[in-house]
Order: C-alpha cells, then structure tokens, then sequence
C-alpha cells in the first residue's frame, strides 16, 4: 500500500516537472520571438531613419526647403525644447479673467461644494462609450480632445456640472472659430453637461442670471 502510495506521488511530482518544463520551454521559445521582432523592429527604424537623412540632404544639395521632422518620439521632443527658449504666460486672458471671479462669487453666493477650471481639453472629462469600432472612437477622441473650453464647473466628487464659453473679442479672430464652437457644442449636448455662452460684455447680473439654469 505505502509503496503504491510512494509510486503515485513521484508520479505526480515527475507529471508536474514534465508539464513546468513544458511550459518554460514554451514561453521561452515566446520570448526568443518578441527579442527577435523588437531587433527586427529597431534595424527597420534605423534604417529608415537612415534613408530619411540620405534624403533630406539629397533635398538640401539641390537646394530644396526641408521641413523640420514631426514629434515621433520623447527624445525628439526633449531635444526640441532644450534647443527653444521658453517663458511662461497667463493662462487666462484678461478679458476672461473677471468672469473667474464671477464665476467663483456665484459658487459661494449659492453655498455650493463646485470649483472652476480653466482651459480644460475636452479629453479631461469626456470619453467614447467603447461600443463603437476603435478606429472611430479615435477618430471621435481626437474630434473633441483637440479643443479646450473656457470654464469647467465641477462639483466637490469632480463630476463636470456645466462648461461656460466665453465670446470675447479675440473669439472670433480665428476663421474656424464657428466649425470650433459646433463640435464643442454637439460633444457637451451628447454627453449632457450644460452649456452656457457668454456674449462679449456681459455684467455679472446677466451671468448669475445665466447660470440659474445649473442650480
């Protein structure tokens, strides 16, 4: 009996030094794959990185403008900003800055838990459903992350309560700005967060007034 027993463990025990070895054979046969596509990968870059300078300088003996190269990687945009002198600005121009103040008054006059944000990409507080086929959600994304509102209004959990526009003189300085404010509008109407524009000169009154809506 023992030695049936004794039998039936060094069975398992060899079954499952038999299957683990298996395994790691797989998995290395695996990992010897992805090293030899990553090499792959790499000698292809480099190579076309090569044929892209052979390029440019072809371009540049015959007297041809040459672009700069887009951003395609981090060292690339780390070597760009090193080489460019850079300063800060205000964030928020002086025109739209009052309605900062306006907005923040409003939030204490009605007791409520909410803060303002400005300049907010769309991206930050809005997302496809995943329902869709990925290449049009990434279409989608890309429709509606590419532009900022003025004002995010959100509550004290960081759901976005209402999004204000503000039309001031420099609004319409842009030829796109109406193609712009369209998709900001049908994003925010999909989604169901509140809308509100505010005309050039508008007094606080008249955007209390406004903002009942949000209540």
């Amino acid at each position: 009996m023992e030695s049936i027993f004794f039998s039936l463990i060094i069975g398992i025990v060899i079954g499952s030094c038999f299957t683990f070895l298996k395994l790691k054979q797989k998995y290395h046969q695996k990992i010897q794959q992805l090293l030899q596509k990553i090499l792959y990968l790499e000698n292809k870059e480099k190579k076309r990185l090569k044929n892209a300078e052979i390029y440019k300088n072809k371009l540049k003996s015959q007297g041809v403008p040459v672009t700069e190269p887009e951003l395609t990687n981090y060292q690339q945009q780390v070597q760009y900003i090193k080489q460019c002198a850079l300063s800060y600005i205000k964030p928020i121009n002086w025109e739209a800055v009052k309605y900062f103040y306006y907005l923040n008054e409003w939030i204490q006059k009605n007791q409520l838990n909410w803060y303002v944000s400005f300049e907010v990409s769309m991206g930050a507080f809005i997302r496809t459903s995943g329902k869709e086929d990925a290449e049009l959600q990434k279409l989608a994304f890309r429709s509606y992350n590419s532009k900022r509102v003025d004002f995010l209004l959100i509550d004290h959990q960081g759901n976005p309560r209402g999004v204000i526009e503000y039309h001031g003189s420099g609004h319409y300085l842009s030829d796109d700005a109406n193609e712009r404010m369209q998709v900001k509008r049908l994003a925010l109407q999909k989604v169901g967060i509140p809308l509100i524009e505010i005309p050039e000169q508008l007094d606080k009154h008249g955007l209390f007034k406004k903002l009942h809506v949000l209540l």
